[in-house]
């Protein structure tokens, strides 16, 4: 579990959970890393899409599909930007890796493909079949555009 490591943490009673303990700190960072990166890149892209809009617009006919293929990507950029931020948040509140939802851990393999999860499998699971459709791929429920540039993995 990568929560609560930080100032309330206790004293480790052995060797082995002190070196738990800076094993977290390591992946904590290393996911803090990562977010940021992504962050840095999503406010990149809403730049570009936004300068993107404003040029369609000022055109003479600007296609109203392409518009609104704009819009849609713009929108999914903003989205995932907020998940990112929520997701540093967590880190620097010690409340990353916890389900939003149960409180129960979120497992790291699901951190490391989403490190911007905050629901545990179970949970979104749950939440998938209560409330979306089946073809939705996003704990947003918006899709992904075909291009969206995913981040390398930061590998420890």
């Amino acid at each position: 579990m990568l929560c609560h490591v930080g100032k309330n943490w206790p004293r480790p009673s052995t060797q082995k959970e002190t070196a738990m303990t800076k094993d977290s700190v390591v992946r904590l960072t290393d996911y803090e890393t990562r977010l940021t990166l992504e962050k840095e890149t999503l406010l990149t892209l809403i730049d570009q899409s936004e300068t993107s809009a404003q040029v369609s617009t000022n055109a003479e006919q600007p296609k109203v599909a392409s518009r609104s293929r704009l819009s849609e990507t713009l929108e999914y950029y903003r989205e995932k930007l907020r998940q990112v931020e929520h997701a540093i948040a967590k880190i620097r509140t010690n409340r990353f890796g916890v389900c939003e939802e149960c409180g129960s851990p979120i497992p790291e393999s699901r951190l490391i493909y989403r490190p911007f999860a905050v629901h545990c499998i179970s949970c979104q699971r749950n939440r998938e079949k209560s409330s979306r459709p089946e073809d939705a791929d996003t704990e947003s429920g918006a899709e992904e555009p075909e291009f969206w540039p995913y981040l390398a993995t930061v590998k420890s």
